[in-house]
């Protein structure tokens, strides 16, 4: 437990019988339980209840559920805050696709079933090493591209082009190389909204970026085994990413779910679906805040002015955060699992980017966030966020 504690998590030794109702994650040390309670747990994740369990497996004997995460060494507890992360993150992601082609079936609007014949493609993020050459070729021979990026530069670059399925993070040659690909990816969003498949050697001690770069991913990818096999797992994540991916608004859709001026969703979308948000927000007991941003100035309610607003906000999104517009000149964005503070570090990096960008020399931006609290229902959670005080930045140039 004080190991545990100096990994910044929180502790406590659970409470006899087991509850399998609640959100906190239940780690079992396996060598020191009953026969008994481990039954239990295999026949909670049978069942997927909603608590994250964990088995410190020492020994390495035992066969557990996909949704378990197992720990082989007792060294492996320092990474457990940054794989909880991760699983989170996938969670979180999952919930979001779920309910947005939920809020839309609501509202009369009929999306197309995952396309099972396309075809995922992956970005390599890394410095070209011996990993990347065997997984180039294994997964070649599945018919899945994996584009290498061996700078920032080129990463930009091709992310600006296309759009890819994931990205590829060999953790390992991201923070020892000169790329600087680690503090651009923790610290300035750089791959965006792609899922992070981590690539994560077993055999290493993982240092304080290692575990945020593990914590920023959608899937952690062992690299034991033969390469076939990591081939493999990474193709199952990677088709079951590209299926079960947020669909976002689209021209094609249905004018009900997309505003065709800046291809964000509608207000009556994100009305709806900002309450089926807040539902399971509620029931996960996880924090939920909500960004919303205003351009002020003569050109602020253009068309043209919009699109150039929105193309440089939404690079810096996740899939799961939720983007639409209100009326001309005047941005929501649901941000699922995001405390104030992450909205707020959001919000910089809106502006900064919009204080980057020529075209809106003349458009001042502003913002408030709010965090979901109990009493909020999805009327006075969007009217607080619309009544202000607004923040105001600083006049783009």
């Amino acid at each position: 437990m004080s190991r545990l504690r100096s990994s910044g998590l929180r502790p406590y030794a659970a409470s006899e019988p087991l509850d399998f109702n609640v959100a906190d994650t239940l780690l079992i040390d396996v060598s020191s339980v009953s026969r008994e309670t481990l039954l239990r747990c295999a026949r909670a994740a049978m069942i997927e209840t909603q608590r994250q369990i964990v088995m410190l497996d020492l020994e390495g004997e035992g066969t557990f559920s996909d949704d378990t995460l197992v720990l082989r060494r007792d060294r492996d507890l320092t990474l457990l805050r940054s794989r909880l992360a991760a699983i989170s993150r996938r969670g979180s992601r999952l919930s979001e696709a779920a309910i947005r082609r939920e809020t839309a079936s609501g509202l009369g609007a009929k999306l197309p079933p995952p396309n099972l014949d396309a075809e995922p493609d992956l970005l390599y993020i890394g410095d070209g090493s011996a990993l990347f050459l065997a997984l180039k070729g294994a997964l070649s021979k599945r018919g899945i591209p994996v584009i290498p990026a061996l700078s920032r530069h080129t990463a930009r670059e091709y992310i600006s082009e296309r759009r890819f399925s994931g990205a590829l993070v060999d953790i390992e040659a991201c923070d020892r190389g000169a790329g600087g690909f680690a503090d651009w990816i923790i610290s300035d969003n750089g791959l965006g909204a792609l899922p992070i498949f981590a690539l994560v050697p077993s055999d290493m001690r993982h240092t304080e970026r290692q575990n945020a770069l593990i914590g920023l991913s959608t899937e952690v990818v062992s690299c034991d085994g033969r390469t076939s096999q990591i081939a493999t797992t990474i193709e199952r994540l990677a088709r079951r990413s590209l299926a079960q991916a947020p669909f976002i608004p689209q021209p094609a859709l249905n004018s009900v779910i997309c505003d065709l001026t800046t291809g964000l969703f509608s207000r009556r979308f994100f009305e709806t679906h900002l309450s089926n948000q807040m539902a399971v927000a509620a029931a996960r007991a996880e924090t939920l805040s909500l960004l919303t941003l205003r351009l002020d100035g003569p050109s602020a309610t253009l068309r043209d002015t919009q699109r150039l607003f929105v193309n440089t906000m939404r690079p810096l999104l996740r899939e799961t955060d939720c983007p639409a517009i209100l009326s001309p000149g005047q941005f929501a964005v649901s941000l699922p699992s995001t405390p104030y503070r992450g909205g707020a570090y959001l919000s910089e990096r809106i502006v900064d980017a919009a204080a980057r960008t020529k075209g809106l020399a003349d458009v001042k931006l502003l913002w408030r966030i709010v965090e979901k609290r109990a009493y909020h229902t999805p009327q006075t959670f969007l009217g607080a966020c619309l009544a202000g005080p607004y923040m105001r930045c600083i006049k783009a140039a």
